[in-house]
């Protein structure tokens, strides 16, 4: 068994060399995860191999999974079933065809007849379970009983015990009373007698007193435990349902990250790199048509007409989806990692967790929807996480205040001269986008933002829709200078701002979200 396993693990390996390992979006997570799942497999640790396995299927579908996976998950599969056959586990069973539900094209002949062999077994095991279950449930349920009725006897005698001792002590005090009653024969004699049986009555009652006072001291006793049980199951399902919505927010975070480093990589190969030359000699002529534009508009400054707000000229010449080259695809994936690793910077920075990565992803679908295509839609989402690398001038310390000073204020607004200094890393014929997002994504609809206060179209597409969605993320996230908004609200509040914000990216932003 041994042998053959070792045959078929060196089956996999050669093929490893052959085909493309993944295509999946996140290669290096999902060849660790490969490469765990070969090593587990081979040590015979079929459990933690069938664990790797399945993260590497989670990243395919039966039409995108590759031949080496198939294999080497048939392998895993097979021998883990085999495993859990031997262990007679019934969890790792149940779990086990969950699996298989969820990944059937790795299902071959031999697995299905293993598994169709077990499912009898199992299924007797179950039921044994499930018996053994119930009979301890129904043990359970007798002892509480019996401990119910042993503590309701209890109850009863000292109850009894009690009544009884009252009746006596009442049959005595009777008899005594009717012993002084016979003596009595003077005035003096009966009037002590009287005395006598008032205290004996206010004996008796702060004995029925007393009594009460206790009844009532256990009742509130109970209450108060009651009150403290439900408290900490309040409590701990709190914990619970905020744990659950943490753990579904990373996964739709982490799923997003996946889907958008897809499209980096699905990026076509048609163009040569004669394109690529061409597409450069296209961008020096837009910069001196844009040099002549200025200078006419500038002489045309001086004459008495009506002032109409020019559009903003393309920070970098147009390129289709169609004219990227390898080696272009290979320059925005390298990106990517880079303004991703100074987005988390930032954030840490500035404390803000996850700000850069959640502004870049809807900039990235405002992009898409407005049919910028591929190119400049991942412009936009490199530009959109480092947009505030400025910040990495200021203190860490300046963040956790509450409200600030004048001083600090001007100090935080130059955030978007002193980012550019820092874009070294950004190619320079991707530059002029990000320079647009750092120095101009606190610019105003109506010319009132800073800090060359620039309006409408004046402002580059990229710098509005950062304005527009960082504004959101603030709303909707915890901060120390303003109360949390619901989106319905944070949306309400953009709409109501038009002097601020593009409308057309808000109604954009209110359809992605």
């Amino acid at each position: 068994m041994k042998k053959s396993r070792a045959v078929l693990l060196l089956l996999v390996l050669i093929l490893a060399r052959t085909i493309p390992l993944f295509a999946a979006p996140n290669t290096a997570t999902a060849e660790r995860y490969m490469t765990s799942a070969n090593e587990q497999y081979g040590l015979e640790n079929f459990s933690k191999a069938y664990t790797y396995i399945n993260y590497v299927l989670e990243q395919y579908d039966e039409k995108t999974v590759t031949l080496q996976v198939k294999l080497l998950a048939e392998l895993i599969y097979y021998d883990y079933l085999d495993d859990i056959g031997n262990k007679k586990d019934l969890e790792a069973f149940k779990g086990y065809q969950d699996s298989v539900n969820d990944f059937p094209y790795i299902v071959s002949d031999r697995i299905q007849k293993k598994l169709d062999s077990l499912v009898p077994e199992f299924k007797k095991l179950e039921e044994e379970e499930q018996k053994k279950k119930a009979q301890a449930a129904q043990a359970a349920q007798q002892q509480q009983a019996a401990a119910q009725r042993t503590q309701q006897a209890a109850t009863t005698q000292s109850t009894t015990e009690i009544k009884s001792t009252i009746q006596a002590s009442n049959e005595e005090l009777s008899k005594k009373i009717e012993s002084l009653e016979q003596l009595i024969i003077t005035q003096e004699t009966q009037q002590q007698v009287q005395q006598i049986r008032e205290e004996l009555s206010n004996s008796i009652q702060n004995i029925r007193q007393s009594e009460a006072d206790s009844a009532s001291k256990t009742r509130i006793l109970v209450i108060v435990l009651i009150a403290v049980v439900l408290i900490l199951i309040t409590i701990i399902v709190s914990i619970i349902v905020i744990v659950l919505r943490m753990s579904r927010r990373q996964k739709e975070l982490f799923t997003t990250t996946l889907r958008i480093v897809s499209e980096i990589k699905k990026l076509p190969l048609e163009i040569s790199n004669t394109t690529t030359l061409r597409i450069e000699d296209k961008y020096n002529e837009l910069r001196k048509i844009q040099e002549e534009a200025a200078a006419a508009a500038a002489a045309e400054q001086e004459q008495p007409q009506e002032e109409e707000e020019p559009p903003v000229p393309p920070s970098i010449p147009k390129v289709e989806d169609k004219d990227i080259t390898e080696d272009l695809r290979s320059e925005l994936r390298e990106l990517a990692n880079n303004c991703e690793e100074q987005g988390i910077n930032i954030d840490k920075h500035t404390g803000r967790k996850n700000n850069s990565r959640k502004i870049a992803e809807l900039v990235f679908k405002i992009a898409k929807e407005m049919d910028l295509g591929e190119y400049y839609s991942m412009l936009y989402f490199c530009a959109s996480m480092v947009y505030d690398i400025g910040f990495l001038d200021n203190k860490a310390e300046l963040f956790e205040e509450g409200e600030f000073s004048e001083e600090q204020k001007a100090e935080i607004r130059n955030h978007v001269h002193t980012g550019v200094d820092r874009l070294d890393f950004v190619p320079e014929k991707f530059r002029p986008i990000f320079v647009d997002a750092v120095c101009m994504h606190h610019e105003n609809n109506d010319g009132s933002g800073y800090p060359d206060g620039v309006k409408e179209k004046r402002i580059p597409d990229v710098a509005r829709m950062i304005h527009v969605v960082e504004s959101y993320i603030s709303m909707i996230s915890k901060r120390t200078y303003h109360k949390i908004f619901d989106q319905e609200a944070a949306i309400d509040t953009l709409k109501q701002a038009p002097e601020k914000y593009d409308q057309a990216i808000v109604t954009i932003l209110e359809d992605v979200i």
